[in-house]
Protein backbone atom coordinates (compact mmCIF):
# COMPACT_ATOMS: atom_id res chain seq x y z
CA UNK A 1 0.00 0.00 0.00
CA UNK A 2 0.98 3.59 -1.21
CA UNK A 3 1.34 6.45 1.00
CA UNK A 4 -1.64 8.17 -0.90
CA UNK A 5 -3.95 5.17 -0.25
CA UNK A 6 -2.98 4.59 3.22
CA UNK A 7 -3.85 8.43 3.46
CA UNK A 8 -7.18 7.66 1.58
CA UNK A 9 -8.15 5.09 4.04
CA UNK A 10 -8.37 7.29 7.04
CA UNK A 11 -10.11 9.51 5.21
CA UNK A 12 -6.26 12.02 4.63
CA UNK A 13 -5.36 13.82 1.67
CA UNK A 14 -2.28 12.47 0.38
CA UNK A 15 0.12 15.78 0.48
CA UNK A 16 -1.42 16.08 4.23
CA UNK A 17 -0.56 13.00 5.47
CA UNK A 18 2.64 13.12 3.81
CA UNK A 19 3.39 16.41 6.12
CA UNK A 20 2.55 14.12 9.05
CA UNK A 21 5.29 11.64 8.22
CA UNK A 22 7.43 14.13 7.46
CA UNK A 23 7.32 16.02 10.85
CA UNK A 24 6.11 19.19 9.00
CA UNK A 25 2.69 19.54 10.86
CA UNK A 26 1.57 17.66 13.52
CA UNK A 27 -2.28 15.63 12.85
CA UNK A 28 -4.90 17.05 14.61
CA UNK A 29 -7.08 15.36 17.08
CA UNK A 30 -9.64 14.43 14.17
CA UNK A 31 -7.01 12.85 11.99
CA UNK A 32 -4.99 11.94 14.82
CA UNK A 33 -8.45 9.53 15.74
CA UNK A 34 -9.12 8.41 12.09
CA UNK A 35 -5.24 7.29 11.82
CA UNK A 36 -5.71 5.31 15.27
CA UNK A 37 -9.68 4.05 14.13
CA UNK A 38 -8.57 2.93 10.75
CA UNK A 39 -5.06 1.44 11.62
CA UNK A 40 -5.45 0.50 15.57
CA UNK A 41 -3.02 2.94 16.61
CA UNK A 42 -2.81 4.68 19.90
CA UNK A 43 -3.04 8.30 20.31
CA UNK A 44 0.55 7.65 22.62
CA UNK A 45 1.94 6.55 19.57
CA UNK A 46 0.95 9.24 16.89
CA UNK A 47 2.05 12.22 19.04
CA UNK A 48 4.58 10.66 21.40
CA UNK A 49 6.56 7.56 19.60
CA UNK A 50 5.48 5.35 22.26
CA UNK A 51 4.10 1.48 20.86
CA UNK A 52 3.61 0.13 24.23
CA UNK A 53 -0.04 0.79 23.56
CA UNK A 54 0.16 -1.28 19.79
CA UNK A 55 -1.09 -4.13 19.19
CA UNK A 56 1.61 -6.73 18.68
CA UNK A 57 1.17 -7.11 15.20
CA UNK A 58 1.26 -3.29 14.32
CA UNK A 59 4.47 -2.88 16.54
CA UNK A 60 5.90 -5.85 14.90
CA UNK A 61 5.33 -4.35 11.23
CA UNK A 62 6.61 -0.87 12.90
CA UNK A 63 9.61 -2.48 13.60
CA UNK A 64 9.98 -4.32 9.96
CA UNK A 65 8.96 -0.95 8.26
CA UNK A 66 12.54 0.63 10.40
CA UNK A 67 14.82 -2.11 9.57
CA UNK A 68 14.03 -2.39 6.10
CA UNK A 69 14.36 1.39 5.91
CA UNK A 70 17.19 1.57 7.81
CA UNK A 71 18.74 -1.09 5.27
CA UNK A 72 17.95 0.93 2.73
CA UNK A 73 19.65 3.92 3.40
CA UNK A 74 22.86 2.17 4.41
CA UNK A 75 23.42 1.02 0.61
Amino acid sequence: MDQREFAARAGLKANTYNQYETGTNMPNLGAAHALCDTYHLTLDWIYRGDQSGLRYETGQAIHSMRKARAAQLER
